[in-house]
């Protein structure tokens, strides 16, 4: 509710204790608690709080993509959220959305020959895909 109507310091309060008091992965919970933290310039708490959680969850998929993601987004560290979505990858499996997301860091990285690759993995030629190949014939440099 707090969060609802923009109240971030209440917001952050109830949103830790609920965490800590569920114990279980709840995607809406998660991205709220790390939108409100990113508000409150939290980041040292925001990480930490993955590198925890990621112990627990680290074959969900779900919260392995919230990670990178934020991992990219607040901390810019993107050497590590491309490692952390290859071990994923070798050890369940990859899939389009998975391969999509190793692509933007990719190239964010301006790793363009590793993007290219990764690329040639993905089954459904998306809007998204056809955006990172056009991204990555533009730097063909490899």
């Amino acid at each position: 509710i707090y969060y609802d109507k923009n109240e971030t310091k209440k917001s952050y309060f109830y949103l830790k204790k609920t965490i800590q008091l569920t114990p279980y992965f709840d995607k809406e919970l998660y991205y709220k608690y790390i939108d409100i933290s990113e508000k409150l310039d939290k980041s040292y708490e925001i990480y930490n709080f993955l590198e925890e959680k990621y112990i627990d969850y680290s074959d969900n998929k779900i919260f392995v993509i919230l990670y990178v993601d934020t991992l990219d987004r607040v901390f810019n560290e993107l050497y590590k959220s491309e490692k952390l979505l290859k071990k994923y990858m070798v050890e369940y499996g990859y899939e389009d959305k998975l391969l999509l997301k190793l692509s933007e860091n990719l190239i964010k990285q301006k790793k363009y020959k590793n993007t290219y690759d990764v690329l040639e993995l993905i089954k459904f030629k998306s809007k998204r895909y056809n955006e990172l190949k056009k991204i990555i014939e533009k730097n063909r440099m490899f």
